[in-house]
């Protein structure tokens, strides 16, 4: 059986993914290249608001690094690592975007490694297409 293949403009070659039923692709963003997944039911199209995300993404990936460490190093630095702190930018440099999961609506799910800020965790936050981007988290 072939493998669907579908090209975007924006977003590039996207393959289909029968194990977890999206398209799958990959970005380089200059200093990481990371995997990316699009939500679609099998629409072998991209919806304009995942574009949107898709650029805001490409042209912005330092700005969303800058948020969380804005919003997680007092976390780190007071109550996961109190004995060894790091600056702002010591911070945004240890993190690295390892996946990207588009829904249909064009909001984005960034995972990132921790650079073991966090023990191992991954940070997780949300972008939509207009740049916002929500509260990071950790997982696992």
């Amino acid at each position: 059986m072939e493998t669907k293949k579908i090209t975007d403009a924006i977003m590039g070659d996207l393959l289909w993914s029968d194990e977890s039923n999206e398209w799958v692709g990959n970005v380089d963003l200059g200093s990481v290249e990371a995997q990316f997944t699009l939500e679609s039911n099998e629409k072998e199209e991209v919806s304009d608001q995942s574009r949107k995300t898709f650029n805001f993404l490409k042209s912005n990936e330092l700005q969303v690094r800058e948020t969380i460490a804005q919003k997680m190093l007092t976390l780190h630095n007071e109550t996961w690592n109190p004995e060894t702190p790091v600056s702002k930018e010591e911070f945004i440099k240890k993190i690295k975007l390892e996946g990207i999961s588009f829904a249909e609506d064009g909001k984005a799910e960034l995972f990132y490694e921790d650079g073991d800020l966090f023990w191992g965790h991954s940070i997780t936050t949300v972008i939509d297409s207009n740049g916002e981007i929500s509260e990071p988290s950790l997982a696992g």
